[in-house]
């Protein structure tokens, strides 16, 4: 057991910039965004925490807003997605923490 690890706390996961995640999100009622891509931060929205992904727009994607013309766009975009509208977040590929990052562990914005 590492000697820094507080045994009381479970080693939990962070988001970090880098990493690779697949977000759920609320859409509609009966079906939920799905976001995969690459965590780039966080930022806010009106006064609401949201976290900033880069995502690949895929050609075939209906919910491409801009009608088909825009859909045959194909490249990379972000994404805010508020927190209250998260499901759920899977890890796809975990980026380790920057030694920077650790000492601001207050700063919360996208750059």
């Amino acid at each position: 057991m590492d000697a820094k690890k507080d045994p009381k706390r479970p080693d939990v996961p962070k988001l970090t910039p880098g990493s690779r995640y697949r977000v759920l999100s609320m859409m509609t009622r009966d079906e939920p965004l799905t976001s995969e891509g690459e965590f780039k931060g966080y930022t806010t929205i009106a006064g609401s925490d949201a976290i900033c992904m880069e995502l690949e727009e895929r050609g075939d994607d209906p919910r491409v807003a801009g009608g088909e013309k825009a859909r045959k766009k194909v490249g990379k975009f972000l994404r805010l997605v508020p927190g209250q509208m998260i499901i759920a977040v899977d890890i796809i590929d975990q980026a380790k923490e920057k030694e920077e990052e650790k000492s601001h562990p207050d700063s919360r914005a996208y750059q």
